[in-house]
């Protein structure tokens, strides 16, 4: 009914998020990295002992076609050691009309 003339919140909800990381997966927030503590050497080489295989941990855990974070971080890094900004969904639209069928 609005269509072109009302402003879409939805639309302008994806353009925040957008603006939050970058192509590579830096989180753009400022001071969002400021007191994130890395991992110790100690730490850091008892990951590499570890048997983790990326490509399984990939396709059996994750399912995805290819995986995502940081570069210059290992998997392990990025999950245990780095921070996260994360979206977890919104509804809008007609989802109460939808309910109703």
């Amino acid at each position: 009914m609005y269509g072109g003339a009302a402003p879409n919140p939805l639309f302008a909800l994806v353009e925040i998020i957008s603006k939050l990381k970058d192509s590579k997966g830096k989180v753009l927030i400022p001071g969002f990295y400021k007191n994130v503590k890395a991992p110790s050497k100690d730490e850091l080489k008892a990951w590499k002992r570890l048997p983790f295989n990326e490509e399984k941990y990939r396709k059996a855990e994750v399912g995805s076609k290819v995986l995502t974070g940081e570069p210059g971080y290992s998997v392990l890094y990025r999950t245990w050691a780095r921070p996260t900004l994360r979206y977890m969904g919104c509804r809008a639209g007609l989802w109460r009309w939808e309910r109703r069928r």
